[in-house]
């Protein structure tokens, strides 16, 4: 008898937190299906060392350069190295609602709906077809290769605790609060936790999805002025995320990152604004920051849940945080931020305790019927 295969088209972004998506889904259906062959399709310039924490005998995963789809380009030469047949095809993400961020991807989906053979098709959001195999998203643990859990076992400090990992941003300028607001929080935290180590993360790097409304000379100053700060930024991702798992916070606003650090186990503490709420959770405490905008989150999805006018300014010109993440919403709240980094820190409540707080706040705002990535029943039994 022919084994069954799967194969998962998750090329759709390079961004971390959707490959960490992409795994999490091929992890699921590997757990569920121990027999079923699983075969990964992942963006070729996306983070492809987080690969490495994955067992590569439990899922296959073929990384695809879209360049080689761009008009003129024999796409034969992308297409040559994924199998031409499989009983399933599972579609991370529904091409409608893609951003198509260059000219090769697009074509990439359109060649490759011609050139796979598959007998069962469906799509992530849809219900999987009566002869799909079972998923029920499990738990996706990232092994961090030995090398960098030695390296950081050597960069942080052990006589300091607790210790507090910062991603200062994100890619883009809206998600990004300015410096003077990552300062007052770090001394605010400081005043609570003296002997803290303060980790700052993030990238510099241009070739690297860089983390925006920070520079060099920045970082250089916080670590001038407080002692207790150490910086991991620009070093390898993997070697972030093993500093991060000697941890015992990390606070982001919404971010990549934040998927991959839940993945490691260690809470997060996320700074929410913008168009997308905090929708991959995967069985760790964690807490939000919410807007104190009733639109939040302003995908236009919903009635009442437009983008302000001025926001959609400031993502054109791009220079600068959203107003539900500026310096005169965020200030205001520190003590409010504190608080709830030390819950986190303390263990005080459960991951079903934190994603029940979390449903009932998506619901207060009207949006219950938003996609949450969850690992347990709870979230099914509670948007029926």
């Amino acid at each position: 008898m022919k084994s069954r295969s799967l194969i998962i088209n998750g090329v759709f972004s390079n961004a971390v937190g959707h490959l960490i998506e992409a795994l999490a889904v091929a992890n699921s259906f590997k757990q569920c299906n121990p027999t079923l062959a699983v075969t990964l399709l992942v963006d070729a310039s996306a983070p492809l060392r987080l690969l490495n924490c994955l067992d590569q005998r439990e899922i296959c995963t073929i990384a695809v350069n879209t360049e080689l789809f761009t008009d003129g380009a024999d796409p034969r030469q992308g297409l040559c190295h994924i199998p031409r047949e499989c009983t399933f095809l599972f579609t991370i993400r529904d091409e409608r609602d893609v951003t198509w961020s260059n000219p090769g991807l697009k074509r990439f989906h359109t060649v490759f709906r011609e050139w796979i053979k598959a007998r069962y098709v469906t799509c992530l959001g849809e219900p999987l077809q009566p002869h799909m195999p079972h998923c029920a998203l499990t738990q996706l643990m990232l092994k961090i290769p030995q090398a960098d859990v030695n390296w950081a076992n050597t960069f942080v400090s052990h006589r300091r605790s607790p210790r507090i990992v910062i991603l200062t941003g994100s890619a883009t300028f809206q998600k990004a609060p300015t410096v003077n607001f990552w300062s007052a929080l770090i001394r605010a935290l400081i005043d609570v936790y003296p002997s803290a180590e303060i980790v700052l993360m993030g990238s510099l790097n241009d070739s690297r999805s860089p983390t925006q409304n920070i520079s060099s000379a920045d970082v250089n100053k916080l670590l001038t002025e407080l002692p207790q700060c150490c910086s991991v930024f620009d070093q390898d991702i993997l070697r972030q995320l093993a500093v991060a798992e000697l941890s015992q916070v990390f606070i982001a606003p919404h971010s990549g990152m934040g998927f991959a650090i839940q993945c490691v186990g260690v809470p997060w503490l996320a700074l929410s604004g913008g168009p997308v709420h905090e929708y991959f959770l995967n069985g760790i405490p964690f807490a939000c920051v919410y807007p104190r905008c009733q639109r939040y989150p302003c995908n236009g999805q919903l009635p009442g849940h437009e983008m302000l006018e001025d926001c959609k300014t400031i993502i054109s010109e791009g220079t600068k945080p959203l107003i539900c993440l500026d310096e005169a919403e965020m200030m205001p709240r520190l003590d409010e931020i504190v608080g709830k980094v030390s819950d986190l820190i303390s263990g005080r409540r459960s991951y079903v305790e934190c994603l029940e707080a979390h449903i009932s706040e998506l619901k207060a705002r009207g949006i219950a019927s938003s996609l949450i990535i969850d690992n347990s029943s709870l979230v099914i039994n509670s948007f029926l």
